[in-house]
């Protein structure tokens, strides 16, 4: 039985790192769903995944065409609005402290996840 010790840093980017492929998933689920029989922009969800990515992060190359489409858009923006700067933090705070654990400074202890294999 190996026993590994998860630390406080490594969860929080664990989460970090979920919650942004999570926000993008179902963003771009969504969008197929309202879009691929209407949009010839989205035939299939790797175009949905590109515009739910290109939406989030950018000005993005095309628009939905559908109110659904339009209302997931817009949902999804204020979400990542709320959530991105949040998320983004909490990232740099989880490799401080990892930076900190490298150089061997001991970090404010708080319990640590134990996981057994």
């Amino acid at each position: 039985v190996k026993t590994y010790i998860v630390q406080d840093w490594q969860l929080r980017l664990a989460r970090v790192v979920l919650s942004f492929f999570t926000l993008i998933s179902v963003v771009s689920g969504l969008i197929y769903t309202a879009e691929n029989s209407v949009n010839p922009n989205i035939s299939n969800y790797f175009d949905a995944l590109y515009f739910a990515v290109t939406t989030l992060t950018t000005v993005g190359d095309f628009s939905p065409t559908t109110w659904n489409g339009k209302l997931i858009v817009c949902a999804s923006i204020l979400v990542g609005i709320a959530t991105v700067p949040a998320q983004a933090a909490a990232l740099v705070e989880a490799l401080i402290d990892r930076e900190k654990v490298r150089n061997g400074d001991t970090l404010p202890k708080k319990e640590d996840s134990v996981i057994q294999t």
